[in-house]
């Protein structure tokens, strides 16, 4: 029985190889029509067959396949530099450059795009789970699959060979936090470096943001990215965040980023979801400390700077951080960012409702009833001010009823 036109034909060549074409539209040069074909090829006749199924199916779908061949090292840097960049803010972008190139590069990069089988690409991702992280494994399948994505849409493979690869689990761990004893002594410690007459750049110079830090559960680049003119009378407006990026990244941005050059590579940067944007309610005596700070700040200019005026780098106030625990004598390794882990903490033994902790720290990563996001309610502040006197004191207040809040 003949086949009909992209019905493909099939043939073994000299070598074994069992092979199959399908027609595909002609093309034109030099003003005369030319014949097109893609060509799939397999040992096994039944596998080809399946390819055979696939391309024209593909065909039927786009109306034409692409009969080109690239490397996946020559797609990567491709869409690294060209296709990403385009739809990704220039943080994402450093993410998925590292770990593409580090990761996924040296294990699959040499293999051609319409070569790529879920099995190799499931190898991969189990090598790089057992020689680094279950979080590094499960960056690299997400990164890889927006990059074969991608190469569907522009006609370089015709089906997504990840289409059906399960992410891999998560390996759960614990985020070391500062406990209720080791939070007020260190806001105490805070206090009375502040009050030293001797100044230096680990405590002193620094101990107005570490104590925000602590009384606030901020992000690392939502204070050192914070302005003297949103700090109100009453009010901590966190809407912008300082990064650290190269003007290369800032200029492939995408065209809605919205971004403030500040000095050299920092940038201010708006959050990545809406939740970020919020506003604090300023209670004692986080109001009339900030106040102090405004006061002897220039204005509009940066809240937490250095000397000269400039921005933190981000990475060094990390490392400053590691400085000041170990000199004020608390041995366990919390992170900047355990800070933020310290506060829910503290709001959780406070019996906080999650929605309104979730509306102070900013998180966004759970489904939980936003309804006052914009502007938080009494039940905001009556968390905040608890939580204030949990840090001054160590006692846990008289908890509130959140129940009209």
């Amino acid at each position: 029985m003949a086949r009909g036109k992209g019905d493909g034909g099939v043939w073994q060549d000299s070598r074994g190889l069992w092979r199959a074409s399908v027609e595909l539209p002609p093309s034109v040069e030099n003003g005369q029509l030319k014949r097109r074909r893609k060509v799939v090829s397999s040992k096994n006749k039944k596998i080809l067959m399946q390819k055979l199924r696939e391309a024209q199916k593909d065909l039927a779908q786009r109306g034409d396949l692409s009969t080109r061949v690239i490397t996946l090292d020559a797609w990567l840097t491709k869409w690294i530099n060209d296709i990403a960049p385009t739809t990704r803010t220039p943080k994402t972008m450093e993410a998925y450059r590292s770990t593409l190139n580090a990761q996924v590069r040296p294990r699959l990069g040499a293999r051609r795009l319409d070569q790529l089988t879920p099995g190799m690409i499931r190898d991969a991702v189990q090598d790089i789970q057992a020689t680094r992280s279950s979080g590094t494994a499960r960056n690299a399948h997400s990164y890889l699959s927006a990059v074969l994505t991608d190469a569907v849409n522009d006609g370089w493979i015709n089906s997504h060979p990840m289409e059906n690869l399960p992410l891999p689990r998560a390996k759960r761990k614990t985020a070391q936090a500062l406990d209720v004893e080791q939070a007020v002594n260190l806001l105490r410690w805070l206090g009375q470096q502040m009050d030293k007459p001797t100044s230096d750049d680990l405590t002193q110079g620094l101990a107005p943001l570490w104590v925000t830090y602590l009384l606030t559960g901020a992000r690392r680049g939502e204070l050192l990215g914070l302005t003297t003119d949103r700090v109100t009378e009453d009010e901590l407006h966190l809407e912008w965040q300082l990064q650290r990026f190269n003007p290369e990244a800032i200029a492939k941005a995408p065209a809605d980023y919205e971004y403030e050059h500040m000095h050299g590579h920092f940038y201010r940067v708006r959050p990545k979801s809406k939740a970020g944007w919020r506003s604090y309610p300023l209670v004692e005596p986080l109001r009339s400390f900030l106040h102090r700070v405004v006061a002897d700040s220039p204005t509009d200019g940066l809240l937490f700077r250095r000397p000269d005026g400039t921005p933190w780098d981000p990475d060094h106030i990390t490392d400053r951080w590691a400085d000041m625990l170990k000199a004020a004598g608390i041995k366990d390794h919390v992170t900047l960012h355990g800070a933020r882990h310290t506060v829910v903490d503290l709001l959780y033994i406070l019996e906080v409702p999650e929605p309104i902790i979730m509306e102070i720290v900013g998180h966004s990563s759970r489904q939980v009833t936003r309804g006052y996001r914009s502007k938080y309610g009494p039940a905001v502040q009556r968390a905040m001010e608890q939580m204030s006197h949990l840090m001054q004191t160590g006692a846990t207040p008289q908890l509130a009823s959140y129940a009209a809040g």
